[in-house]
């Protein structure tokens, strides 16, 4: 997968559970700039798996400060 598919699948993924268009959210913002809370960090990690086959524990997304970071973590278990 290429990273602007990957990029973009992710930034899908967070719109839906923020209820925030796509194209607001910026890459190097903050996640809770997005009100993104631990309910909706479990959702996304659900999200990841089910999407990309990997697993990223609620504790790892809770390290992760920004949509980059969860790129780049995605990024990293997929190419495994």
């Amino acid at each position: 997968m290429q990273p602007e598919e990957l990029t973009e699948r992710i930034k899908r993924m967070v719109a839906e559970v923020t209820e925030l268009p796509a194209d607001s959210l910026v890459m190097d913002a903050p996640l809770e700039g997005f009100g993104i809370d631990s309910l909706d960090v479990v959702k996304l990690a659900a999200r990841f798996e089910r999407a990309f086959g990997i697993t990223i524990t609620t504790e790892e997304l809770l390290r992760i400060k920004n949509l980059s970071d969860i790129v780049n973590e995605v990024g990293r278990k997929v190419a495994r």
